[in-house]
This record gives structure tokens, sequence and C-alpha cells, in this order.
């Protein structure tokens, strides 16, 4: 009996460590449980996992999973879940894959940790690799990380190839049609859903959601009047929608008539006041939050590293107690943003001795730091490194920061050979900086392509002509005559 009681004791303050992420705690629970005479129990220790995966240290709960003697599937699930929160992409593959058996839950795991970064083409081959074990929940996320990621078609011809759907699989597709504004397919499958009055507040709030991204305050106000059990979700997305079409009195109405505020209500406000540049209100709100409420502390950190208040940013940085992936690129992507780019990679190489995952905003962050700071090699090592090393995909808005270190140091031929070469098609921001560093050396026969390139892509950027026509009447290019014939021929085609 007492032996039992014990076991239920440490339970319950294993899972009050992972309500608080009280991560010093925890080591110290698992130190206690380790010289118990539960120290063997599975129950215990798959539990140990799970909080050390919660608390952000997936090297901690690792440590606990080798010593587990027989894991089963929820051991094996919770040591992946610790690896994908932290951002570790590649080591929870590498674990994945020496998986024994099969497990649904676990495969689900990879497949939503694939699409939530948009490296969707792995999702759909774990997704066809479950043959017989797919349920509706794998159906679900494959469609949703597709709407999620723009790729609508796809994600309307997987949504019609599901074998059966409910309320709940329709509401996470919706979600991610709502998170890119895509009203109309938004639109269609909430009718779907059922009346206002069948339908659950989460697929309410996501279809609030889309309304405010499409700046239909009305229809947005209308579904939140008919909402018959409203919850702190339900108002904050209101107050959201307000604030992002620009009605600041009216989301701060909103807050002050919320008849219940909770976590998410403070975050939500937090998040509006520190977009809005309102920074000391931003501050106020965080007396009503936990240390724990990590979205609240990175939207202060946002609004300050903004404001380009980087002092500022490092003292707020220093004082939170729990940090994610976002919190180490905000303070990242501020640093360079502001030209203190050695500052940045320091940051950096910080967040990678402290064993964080990355993701493909904090790459942009640190490419940005090495354009500012003229480093071709190391950002070379870096962009190479993040598929081999951090199974990341590089996107065009990383080639786009290559091509910068490039012109930056130079090497215009290097920067077109990658623009010619990159396994993405080039964007316009590419181009333009190629273009601004052909006008700064002086090379008229780059920038005319450039300048081209860039028409093509948008026919409508007059500045690529403006500042291709100041290159070319320094140069007295001869290329000038007929660039101007051909943009006009696509600007009137």
């Amino acid at each position: 009996m007492a032996a039992a009681a014990l076991a239920r004791r440490f339970e319950e303050r294993i899972r009050a460590c992972a309500i608080g992420r009280k991560l010093h705690e925890a080591k110290i629970l698992h130190d206690e449980i380790a010289r118990s005479p539960h120290g063997d129990n599975r129950r215990l220790t798959n539990l140990l996992i799970d909080l050390f995966g919660k608390c952000g240290d997936p090297d901690a709960a690792r440590a606990v999973f080798n010593r587990v003697r027989l894991p089963n599937e929820y051991s094996w699930s919770c040591i992946i879940q610790a690896y994908v929160s932290s951002s570790r992409i590649h080591d929870a593959r590498a674990l994945f894959d020496s998986m024994p058996g099969f497990d649904a839950f676990t495969w689900n795991i990879m497949i939503a940790a694939y699409a939530r970064i948009n490296r969707l083409d792995d999702a759909r081959e774990l997704f066809h690799g479950m043959i017989s074990g797919r349920d509706v929940v794998s159906w679900a996320i494959l469609v949703a990380g597709y709407a999620r990621h723009d790729r609508l078609e796809e994600a309307s011809a997987l949504f019609r190839r599901m074998p059966l759907w409910d309320t709940v699989t329709c509401t996470s597709v919706l979600q991610g049609y709502a998170h890119n504004g895509h009203l109309a397919e938004a639109q269609e499958l909430f009718d779907r859903i059922g009346g206002a009055g069948d339908r659950d507040a989460t697929a309410c709030n996501a279809m609030i959601a889309a309304y405010g991204k499409n700046a239909r305050v009305d229809l947005a106000e209308g579904l939140f009047a008919q909402i018959k059990l409203r919850n702190a979700a339900s108002w904050s997305l209101l107050l959201l929608t307000y604030a992002q079409n620009g009605h600041l009195d009216l989301a701060k109405k909103s807050f002050d008539r919320m008849p219940q505020r909770d976590s998410i209500a403070f975050t939500a406000m937090t998040a509006v006041l520190s977009d809005q540049g309102e920074l000391r209100g931003a501050r106020e709100m965080l007396r009503y939050l936990s240390a724990v409420d990590v979205i609240a502390w990175n939207a202060l950190l946002e609004g300050y590293s903004r404001t380009g208040d980087l002092d500022e940013v490092r003292r707020l940085f220093s004082a939170m107690e729990h940090r994610t992936v976002a919190t180490w690129t905000i303070a990242i992507q501020g640093h360079a943003q502001y030209g203190r780019g050695s500052d940045a990679l320091d940051l950096f190489l910080e967040m990678l001795l402290e064993g964080v995952g990355i993701d493909g905003q904090t790459m942009m962050g640190v490419l940005a730091a090495c354009a500012h700071l003229g480093l071709l090699d190391p950002a070379r090592d870096y962009l190479v490194s993040m598929a081999g090393d951090h199974g990341v995909a590089c996107d065009p808005g990383h080639y786009g920061c290559m091509v910068s270190v490039l012109c930056k140091a130079g090497r215009l031929d290097l920067a077109e050979e990658l623009l010619d070469t990159m396994p993405v098609i080039a964007d316009v921001v590419a181009w333009t900086a190629f273009l601004d560093a052909c006008k700064m050396f002086g090379e008229a026969d780059r920038g005319a392509r450039a300048a081209g390139e860039i028409t093509l892509l948008n026919p409508m950027m007059s500045s690529a002509y403006a500042m291709f026509s100041e290159l070319a009447l320094s140069e007295q290019d001869e290329d000038l005559d007929s660039w101007r014939a051909s943009s006009r021929e696509i600007c009137c085609s």
C-alpha cells in the first residue's frame, strides 16, 4: 500500500512539474524516483520522458528513455514527441526509423512534424508508407498540412479521397485553410459541418480567424454572436480580428467585455498591444500571466525587436524562464536586422549548445547576419547544414539570403550561378538584391538580365525599371533600349 501511495505521489508531482514547465524541479524529481523502489516503474519513466519533452530538454528525455528496459509504444511516442517539440526533427526521424513494430499514433506524430515545417513530401511519403494503418487523424494531418502551406489543390484532392470524415477532421482542415485566409475553401467546409447551432466552438473559432484574415469583420462579428457556448478562444479571436484590421479600440473593448479572462485572453491582448507598439501596456499584461505563457513573452520580445530596442530584447530574453525555438529566432532576427550580426551569430551558437532545435525562420536570421557581416564561407556552410544536420528544408528565402551574401562579397558571378541553379524558383526579392548589387558594382549586362527577370515575375514592379535605368544611364549601356522595349511588351501583354 505504501509503495502504491508513493508511486501516486510521484505521478502527481510529475504532472505538476509538466503544467509549470519546471525543468529544475523535474531533474530533482527524476533523481528521487531513480533512487526509490520505483526506479524501474515504466509508467513513471514514461511520464518523465514526457515531462522533459514538455520542459524543452529532449536530451534529458532521451537519457531516461535509454534506461527503460522494455519501452512500449507510449515510450517511443513520448521520446519522439520530445524531439519534435524542440524542433529536432532530424533526431526524431532517426529514432523513429529504429522503432520496432508499427504504431499509428507515433507515425502521426512524425507526419504532423513534417507537415508543420512544410516538409510535405516527407509527410506524404510516411503517409503512403502506413498502408493499412492509416486512421482518420493521418488523413486530417496531411490535408491540413497542405492547406496550411497554401497547396490547396493537393489539400482538396486528398480531402475528397478520405474514406470517412467527421466534425473533428473537417475542423482540422478548416483551420488549415483559415491559417492562410482562404475564405472560399474554409466557408465550403464550414457549411458542410452543419448549422450554426450544430457546430462546436472550435469550428466557429477557425472560421472567425478566416474572416479576420480576409478583413470580413462584419461576418466575424455575426458568427461570434451565433456561438452558443463561447470560450476564451472565441473572444480572443474576435479581439485579434479587430486588431489586425485596424480597430484597436474595438479590440480593447472586446477585451474589457470578456466575462472571464484566462491566459489565452491575456496572451491575445499582449500580442495585440505588442504588434501596435504599445509595449508598456503589453508588459503590464505579463503581470497576469505565468512564466510558461511563452507566446505572450515572445510577442513582447518581438515588439521590442521590431522597434530596434535590442538592449531591452536582451534583458527580456535573459529574464525568460522558458524559451522556445521562436524565442531564440526572434532574438537572432532582431539583432541581424539592426546590424548586430556578431551578436546574432553568438545567440545562434548558444542556441545550438543548449540543444534547441532550429527551423527555417531561425536560419533566415542567421543568413541575414552573415549578409550584414559579409561572411561568405560561414553562410555557405550554414546553408548546407540546414538539411544535412538539422533536417530543415531550404526555401526561396534562404537562397535569397545567400544571394545577398554573395552580392555583398562582390561575387556577382557566383550569385548569378546560384540564381540559375537553385532547386526552387528565385523570387523577386533575390533578383532585386542581385540588381541592387549590379548597380553598386556597375554590372550593366547582368543588371539588364536581373531587371528582365523581375519584370517577368512582377510586371507591375516599376522599381526594377527605375534601378536599371539609373544603372544604364551611368554606363550608357546599349542594352537599355532593347530592355525598355521588352519591358513594355511584357507589361502590355
